[in-house]
């Protein structure tokens, strides 16, 4: 289990631990399964089922993945896929599966990805309550998102890194740039904590993604992922929690997001420079989601790697339903709230004793 685990679950009865998994088991798989409409038009993970029955070059053809979708619902519509071929083919099998079986699948592999988060990050009742009352990772259940399979990818990448496994850990940190808005921050810690075998293997394990990609789809596919990602809904909106949103709501010119996520870069680089490599790199993926140029509101459950680590459960539920506020009326309340969260974490980071952030140091 991971170092950084700030509460043990050895003094928290077994009956406690037993009824805050029971009720994170009831309450996202109500969600993923009674929340939706009987149409299912509602659920994006329709755009990878059809994505998995064409894995090549019409990968990114709207025609064709449309023409599949609507074997599920004539009102779906606007469900292109935008992500690297390397996503779809991690999900390849069950493209094979009648769609209701496929979307049990992936579902239960969110829910199986969730637990082991949770077992290494941080398993103990008032945590596992505490994620399953926040918000924003309820929404990626609702509507069909992999927010907890992207969790346990980074978590995981970050175990392997703590324990000097630096080279493995960067290869699968290079699976993240399926969510690359939220992964450029990472190799700031990297770089600032000079774990050079991490950016190597992180070096290694992009190339041979965007290898394998080539194979099927075409050398160009970066080119068709970026076209079919603009094509599909707009760059900046409102409903992004974090400084593009706010620039958005109050009608600013988009190019301050540039020397605004600069800013970010420097603080990321300043602070990973005195902390552990755990907090660093949580802060990095909340920085992520804050400098975004988009990011969606189950995009705010990447803030619990570092909410889990610095706030009372009562604050993590507390925080969940003020990120999901960036989808109502109230969408300045979301915006300002991921905005906190990140400044926050790098203040407390910064109030904490100093440790040896790199590999080597005294």
């Amino acid at each position: 289990m991971i170092q950084a685990q700030t509460t043990a679950s050895k003094g928290v009865p077994r009956f406690a631990l037993a009824g805050s998994v029971a009720l994170l088991l009831a309450l996202t798989l109500s969600l993923a399964f009674l929340a939706q409409v009987p149409d299912l038009h509602t659920n994006d993970y329709v755009s990878v089922w059809a994505g998995a029955q064409i894995i090549g070059p019409d990968l990114y053809d709207p025609v064709r993945l449309e023409r599949i979708e609507h074997t599920v619902s004539p009102l779906i519509g606007s469900k292109r896929y935008i992500r690297p071929p390397y996503y779809v083919m991690m999900f390849w099998p069950l493209g094979w599966l009648p769609y209701r079986a496929a979307y049990a699948g992936f579902v239960l592999m969110n829910l199986a990805a969730l637990l082991l988060f949770l077992r290494i990050w941080r398993f103990d009742a008032p945590a596992i309550l505490a994620c399953a009352l926040f918000l924003p990772l309820q929404w990626s259940f609702g509507i069909g998102q992999d927010a907890p399979l992207m969790l346990l990818l980074v978590a995981g990448a970050a175990l392997l890194i703590q324990r000097r496994w630096d080279f493995a850990g960067g290869a699968l940190l290079a699976l993240f740039t399926v969510k690359l808005h939220l992964f450029l921050f990472l190799p700031v810690v990297l770089i600032a904590q000079r774990r050079y075998r991490a950016l190597a293997g992180l070096a290694v394990g992009g190339a041979a993604l965007y290898l394998l990609a080539a194979a099927f789809v075409g050398i160009d596919w970066p080119l068709k992922s970026l076209h079919a990602a603009v094509s599909n809904e707009a760059t900046f909106v409102a409903s992004t929690p974090g400084v593009a949103g706010l620039l958005r709501k109050l009608h600013a010119p988009w190019w301050l997001l540039v020397p605004a996520a600069a800013a970010g870069v420097a603080m990321v680089y300043r602070r990973a420079r005195s902390t552990a490599w755990l907090p660093a790199m949580a802060l990095a993926i909340a920085a992520g989601v804050v400098f975004a140029p988009r990011a969606q509101v189950y995009d705010g459950s990447f803030f619990l790697l570092l909410l889990l680590l610095e706030a009372a459960p009562a604050l993590i539920v507390i925080a969940g339903v003020a990120v999901v506020a960036v989808i109502t009326p109230a969408a300045l309340v979301g915006q300002l709230a991921g905005i906190a969260i990140f400044l926050a974490g790098w203040r407390r980071l910064g109030a904490s004793p100093p440790e040896s952030p790199v590999p080597g140091s005294p």
